[in-house]
């Protein structure tokens, strides 16, 4: 049996594709594993099959435990949900709707992260603010953020 380059290019490149469809990063390492075999297999052609198949089955795992071991724990210590109060003093968002007037609980500001499981909250401060104005949490009021200009 020959295995070709193309045949690990067109898996590889159809496991990307279906990675689209699927969720939690899987095939997608599958699939740059084969990629990676098809540029080693167009370099040097005489490697035999069953060595093409041993190399991908540790290519992938290789690229899969690099995605759980050492890519994954960067994002999630990049991007978590505060989940307590104590956790949202000090976040920054942004003004989506300004108070009519000062100290007015109408102001409506939006997280690029959830806070205590919302992105938009309402929001009061001694501050003014207009649309796209950055505020800091200061604290939590009643279900209410009292936030101040950053």
């Amino acid at each position: 049996m020959v295995i070709e380059y193309w045949h690990w290019l067109a898996l590889g490149l159809v496991l990307c594709g279906l990675e689209i469809i699927t969720s939690g990063f899987v095939l997608l390492w599958f699939g740059v594993a084969a990629i990676g075999l098809s540029i080693a297999v167009a370099v040097y052609p005489d490697i035999s099959a069953e060595y093409q198949i041993f190399l991908w089955a540790i290519g992938s795992l290789s690229s899969i435990a690099f995605w759980h071991f050492v890519v994954r724990p960067k994002i999630k210590k990049n991007v978590k949900s505060a989940s307590r109060i104590a956790d949202v003093i000090g976040t920054k968002g942004t003004v989506i709707k300004g108070p009519t007037r000062i100290g007015e609980i109408k102001g409506r500001v939006r997280f690029t992260v959830p806070v205590l499981g919302e992105n938009e909250w309402s929001f009061r401060s001694e501050d003014d603010f207009a649309e796209g104005d950055v505020v800091v949490i200061k604290s939590v009021v009643n279900d209410v953020l009292v936030v101040f200009k950053n």
